[in-house]
């Protein structure tokens, strides 16, 4: 899978990463409720799994427990990635 970033500043090129199985695709915006910026495509045959907005909020009323590890588990990823994504683009200037 391929996923090209798109941020909202003014002449900001597109960043693109290659994204290995069990990689997170589109979580911080679904926990902020925020637009996404980034486009994920298949390059070839994958399993997808995904839960939607309304998925995650049942799970958060119905076992408030288990949302709360979900989401700090989500977060804990989402800051790795983040750190790789800003030491690639850090050795890029």
């Amino acid at each position: 899978m391929r996923a090209i970033y798109r941020f909202k500043v003014d002449h900001a090129q597109p960043v693109e990463e290659s994204m290995v199985s069990g990689t997170l695709a589109g979580e911080l915006s679904a926990l902020s409720k925020t637009p996404r910026n980034a486009t994920v495509t298949a390059e070839r045959e994958c399993v997808l799994w995904m839960l939607s907005l309304s998925e995650l909020d049942r799970l958060e009323r119905e076992q408030p427990d288990v949302a709360k590890t979900f989401i700090k588990l989500i977060l804990k990823a989402a800051k790795s990635d983040y750190d790789l994504l800003l030491a690639s683009m850090a050795s890029r200037a």
